[in-house]
């Protein structure tokens, strides 16, 4: 949970209007309801746990297990919105960049695949990325 609080004991500030306590609640409150709007519902029914059992593991997330999904996510991106106009599509990250491969007709539709690219590293991960689709016209 995140309260900001300008307290040195770290509690909620009260404006003279609420308890420490309830201002706390009120925080909360509007924490749950900003994370609703943006996430949906995420709790399902609570799995009554036994007393002393441990928590359940939470799986193991690797920098190479973000790299294959965002990898995987650009080139679904492409595909979708670029379906079959980029021959031999491939992704690789070459140490610190994102490198695309293959082969269009066209300036304009290695433009667009570079645009969606960026579009869905931005929204997983920074990094860089480089643009090496060969364009071969058809004359």
């Amino acid at each position: 949970m995140y309260i900001s609080s300008s307290c040195p004991s770290g509690a909620a500030q009260s404006d003279g209007f609420l308890t420490p306590k309830a201002a706390a609640r009120d925080d909360e409150s509007r924490l749950a309801a900003t994370l609703r709007r943006t996430h949906g519902v995420a709790d399902g029914p609570a799995v009554p746990r036994k007393r002393n059992a441990a928590p359940p593991a939470a799986p193991i997330i690797t920098a190479g297990t973000v790299l294959k999904r965002v990898v995987e996510e650009i080139v679904h991106a492409v595909e979708a919105r670029l379906p079959g106009r980029i021959a031999g599509l491939k992704v690789e990250v070459l140490e610190d960049q994102f490198v695309l491969h293959g082969v269009s007709s066209s300036y304009y539709v290695k433009q667009v695949a570079g645009h969606l690219a960026m579009t869905t590293m931005d929204a997983c991960l920074l990094g860089r990325l480089v643009n090496e689709i060969e364009v071969r016209s058809v004359r």
